[in-house]
């Protein structure tokens, strides 16, 4: 598929050349792009680190309830609200201590408290958790001078996710945040589309690549690496960068040896009228071929 933007005043000329009446325009180019492309079906299963960058296959459910079970948002104590009767202040005994990731005891026996730490489970019987700030400790017992609402500083089970949620629907790009939604709800790994695979297929018997000697008649090759550093990108497989001579015979081969195995082909030069410098018409190709990007290049070209 070839496309230009004929220049207005004066130029160089080609746009007085017959053959320009068969390019076409800026929108007719991405309008037959996307006829020509198709949604790349193919899965595959990673590890969440591996995932990021890539796009969703399927959605991702919560496994179990998030929190999954009530737990202290805060560093303080555990109480039932009921023993709080009448006026205060109120003062109740430390009957017990809960840690993160330590299970509950049994039922908070009345009128006391359970030290608790961010993150604890919430004892049986507790309906409130009253921060360290807002008591006062002498040895085993805590003073509390103000009222306490019920529910305070508890994280409710299933307060974030309920099991069976969707929390990430297919065809999402999978961000860090993303990827950590996945952990919270129990994944660890998801099921992603496959990369586009991409050839980059570079033309031009005067290119040179950097670096190495170059003859009177050579360029360097710029294209090669500012594609190919375009083309970094978690949603593509560059599979190679291959180089092909000036002539049709050799790029219609090396075409058709690519085709059956990437989803895209990029080729670079060909801009010129000169016969041993245009690329092939990738629009005569069959079918099933993969899509052909190219700049610039001459539709009746080589």
């Amino acid at each position: 598929m070839t496309f230009i933007q004929k220049i207005d005043g004066t130029t160089c000329g080609c746009d007085g050349l017959a053959d320009l009446k068969t390019l076409i325009p800026v929108d007719e180019a991405l309008k037959r792009i996307s006829n020509e492309t198709r949604k790349v079906a193919e899965t595959e299963c990673l590890r969440l680190a591996q995932a990021s960058g890539r796009i969703l296959a399927e959605p991702v459910v919560a496994l179990d309830m998030v929190p999954p079970f009530d737990r202290s948002a805060m560093d303080g104590y555990a109480i039932n609200t009921s023993g709080l009767a009448g006026d205060g202040p109120w003062e109740l005994d430390v009957s017990g201590r809960i840690a993160a990731g330590q299970a509950g005891p049994d039922p908070i026996p009345a009128n006391t408290a359970v030290q608790i730490f961010t993150g604890a489970p919430v004892p049986p019987g507790a309906d409130a958790v009253v921060m360290q700030e807002a008591v006062q400790r002498t040895g085993n017992r805590i003073v509390i001078s103000d009222a306490i609402r019920r529910g305070s500083h508890i994280r409710k089970a299933g307060e974030d996710m309920q099991t069976g949620r969707i929390l990430i629907p297919a065809g999402r790009t999978l961000t860090p945040r993303e990827i950590a939604v996945c952990a919270a709800a129990g994944h660890a790994t998801v099921t992603v589309t496959r990369r586009i695979r991409v050839v980059l297929l570079v033309t031009g018997d005067e290119v040179c690549q950097p670096g190495q000697p170059r003859g009177p008649a050579g360029i360097w090759d710029v294209n090669t690496p500012m594609l190919s550093a375009a083309l970094m990108s978690p949603e593509i497989e560059l599979c190679s960068v291959q180089v092909v001579a000036d002539t049709r015979s050799a790029a219609r081969a090396q075409l058709d040896g690519l085709a059956r195995d990437v989803d895209l082909i990029i080729t670079t030069g060909g801009i010129s009228v000169c016969q041993s410098a245009r690329n092939p018409d990738p629009l005569s190709a069959p079918k099933n071929d993969p899509l052909i990007l190219r700049r610039g290049s001459w539709p009746d070209a080589v």
